[in-house]
């Protein structure tokens, strides 16, 4: 219990640390985005994908960088795009498909390196192997 609450805990501050040097850094802003986001709101939602990270690679029993890090990526993947979908057929702007794919992507990889960071605290380090 200890390792999946400090592995939630570690993969929601990776991705938060992730989205902020990419999505506030590298890529210009959204123009329908908010004005100021809300950090904690960000924050808390990181922190839940830190835990759905490290209750889904528990249940696959993953302890090793790659193996976590396609579970992880695929996971981001299909998440992103059933997310990114469903908000684009509900916002009232044009809805730009390229963004969601773009978002897609950046999300596979986000997850996929924080798969990595919760397969290695939920495996202690101990026999971690590559699947």
């Amino acid at each position: 219990m200890v390792k999946c609450v400090t592995a939630s805990v570690a993969g929601g501050l990776v991705y938060f640390v992730l989205g902020w040097i990419i999505y506030g850094m590298l890529i210009p802003p959204d123009p329908n985005a908010a004005a100021e986001p809300a950090l904690w709101a960000i924050a808390l939602g990181s922190l839940f994908l830190g835990a759905v990270l490290a209750l889904v690679l528990s249940w696959r029993g993953t302890t090793g960088a790659g193996d976590a890090f396609k579970a992880s990526a695929g996971f981001g993947v299909l998440l992103g795009l059933a997310v990114g979908f469903s908000l684009m057929g509900m916002m009232e702007a044009e809805p730009n498909t390229w963004i969601v794919l773009r978002d897609a992507v950046i999300g596979a990889l986000m997850y996929g390196v924080v798969g990595i960071v919760v397969a290695q605290l939920l495996g202690g380090g101990e026999g971690a192997t590559d699947g």
